[in-house]
């Protein structure tokens, strides 16, 4: 059911014109939400929606009013029905909203390696922002903090665009100081990156649950999703399942 739902939000997400933050926080609310809260199944997409129109108000300029939520959920959801769920959602996270998203990470990350590399980053910039979209759909990711997960897009993006022997150095050479950086041993990131891939190889691939992928196939995210061959998505299995 979750998936289903991050799906969705991501649909409702395009549909008002967000920020890329704002679904992040959106998804890291719903999933802080849950761990303190069993809801119906039911109240779901009230639960998605409001925490989407919770984070834009943290995070927009232009916050789209409570009126243009009830449309894009096909005025299946009230006014009501948001600012309900809004006033329980901020009840039991105590007001604290914000969190540090895997984009953000994957940001700091993204700095550091244009900075350092000797090589082109624009590829592996797009990868590593698509990467972490895709790892939003799975739960299985959600116990890894978010630092970890924005680290290891990064290298599972250099790691499928190697190409020839002294691009791959020079990755190795970039995935070596980003994890002296960040402090973490490389067996520890490499489970990581593994449960990653297999979330990428999964989620890219779901043939009903597709927001992601569609969305990323437009100019405006770069046509990302193009980049994802059946030649890179088969590294990124192998990645996934060595």
């Amino acid at each position: 059911m979750r998936r289903i739902l991050v799906d969705w939000l991501v649909q409702a997400h395009s549909m008002l014109g967000l920020s890329p933050e704002t679904l992040h926080l959106a998804i890291s609310i719903v999933d802080r939400f849950l761990e303190l809260r069993i809801i119906e199944k039911e109240k779901l997409q009230i639960l998605g929606i409001s925490a989407l129109f919770l984070s834009s108000k943290y995070e927009e300029i232009h916050v789209p009013s409570s009126q243009e939520y009830e449309c894009v959920a096909g005025n299946e959801i009230t006014k009501n029905d948001i600012l309900e769920m809004e006033k329980s959602i901020l009840c039991r996270l105590q007001f604290d909203i914000s969190a540090p998203s895997t984009l953000i990470f994957s940001q700091i990350i993204g700095n550091f390696v244009m900075k350092n590399s000797q090589k082109s980053t624009k590829i592996i910039a797009k990868l590593s922002i698509l990467f972490g979209e895709l790892s939003l759909m799975d739960a299985t990711l959600t116990t890894i903090s978010n630092a970890t997960i924005g680290c290891a897009t990064w290298i599972l993006a250099m790691k499928v665009t190697m190409d020839g022997e002294e691009e791959e150095e020079e990755w190795k050479r970039m995935e070596r100081i980003i994890l002296k950086h960040v402090g973490t041993k490389k067996t520890e990131m490499r489970g990581v990156v593994e449960q990653l891939a297999r979330a990428v190889h999964r989620n890219f691939r779901n043939a009903r649950l597709f927001a992601i992928r569609k969305k990323y196939e437009t100019n405006q995210y770069g046509k990302a999703s193009g980049l994802l061959t059946d030649d890179v998505l088969k590294r990124i299995e192998q990645i996934g399942y060595q």
